[in-house]
């Protein structure tokens, strides 16, 4: 599934030393398998899924992309 983060101002990409410390403080050991200036993938590795057909423990992708400038309001007043 996607989460999309609605940001008041646009920001840069953090760095990989950055992000990694993050989300290691927040979910323990993480890989990172990708990190450029418009996305990076992480895969955390306390957590994982078993798929039995196959026998394998797969860790969830996480994908941060570049903030996306937004010319109109997303959500209406509540």
């Amino acid at each position: 599934f996607f989460v999309e983060l609605l940001m008041p101002k646009q920001c840069d990409m953090p760095d990989r030393d950055t992000m990694i410390e993050i989300f290691t403080k927040h979910l323990g050991p993480v890989d990172c398998f990708d990190h450029r200036r418009e996305s990076a993938g992480f895969a955390p590795q306390n957590y994982k899924v078993h798929y039995e057909d196959t026998d394998a423990d797969i860790s969830p992708t996480l994908m941060v992309t570049d903030c996306e400038k937004i010319d109109k309001p997303v959500l209406d007043d509540f």
